[in-house]
């Protein structure tokens, strides 16, 4: 966050499997579980994912605002 220069509350953790959720949540931040076979939406659930989607299709239209989707 540091090197680009964003605040933590511009930032987003997004991530294929628990253990980018947790990384995400030890620093703060909002997670995105993504399904993509390898982690189930209970699992994402369980380590505390803010959000789950089908696909990465599905991130911009969570974390963009309105005006820019």
């Amino acid at each position: 966050m540091r090197a680009l220069n964003v605040l933590r509350e511009e930032t987003v953790m997004v991530g294929d499997h628990t253990i980018d959720i947790h990384a995400g949540k030890r620093v703060g931040l909002r997670t995105i579980g993504v399904l993509t076979g390898r982690t189930k939406k209970e699992e994402f659930e369980e380590a505390g994912a803010d959000n789950v989607l089908n696909n990465a299709t599905e991130i911009c239209k969570l974390i963009l605002p309105p005006f820019l989707s």
